[in-house]
């Protein structure tokens, strides 16, 4: 008898026909996650931006800005430095695939005194395939995530 090692060809279009069957179903899902993971990240993105500013506005004892634009996919903070005594503004751009899907801060801006206190609101982030993350500002500053 020959010992044979090996795969046969019968065999491998089996293995073949199983990997594709198992790719066609686990595309979608990733795809699906990417997006889910993108707009995620986004909303930590502006909760952070938003602490961040309100924290350097206490900090700094003045006033500190984050000014969204719907449609846009990506914000800008304005921030006091009393070392060199100017407005350092800064984009942040958003994760691919997320836009400012819509805000109701006055003129779209999102402002904090030097106490900590900003302006109530809220913005809208969403992603390609519509999910919608919302980032809300109360009386007194605090701001909340809602998926």
């Amino acid at each position: 008898m020959m010992n044979r090692s090996g795969f046969t060809l019968v065999e491998m279009m089996v293995a073949i026909s199983i990997l594709a069957i198992l790719a066609a179903i686990a595309i979608p899902n990733g795809i699906s996650w990417m997006g889910n993971a993108r707009i995620n990240s986004a909303g930590r993105q502006v909760y952070a931006a938003i602490q961040d500013a309100r924290m350097h506005a206490i900090k700094a004892n003045s006033d500190t800005t984050i000014a969204f634009t719907t449609g846009g996919n990506s914000y800008e903070t304005s921030k006091w430095d009393p070392q060199t005594l100017q407005m350092n503004q800064q984009t942040h751009n958003l994760p691919a695939g997320v836009q400012v899907a819509a805000t109701n801060f006055t003129v779209g801006v999102l402002t904090y005194n030097g106490r900590g206190f900003g302006s109530t609101g809220s913005v809208d982030l969403t992603n390609n395939s519509g999910r919608t993350i919302q980032i809300s500002v109360n009386v007194t500053g605090r701001p909340r995530v809602t998926y």
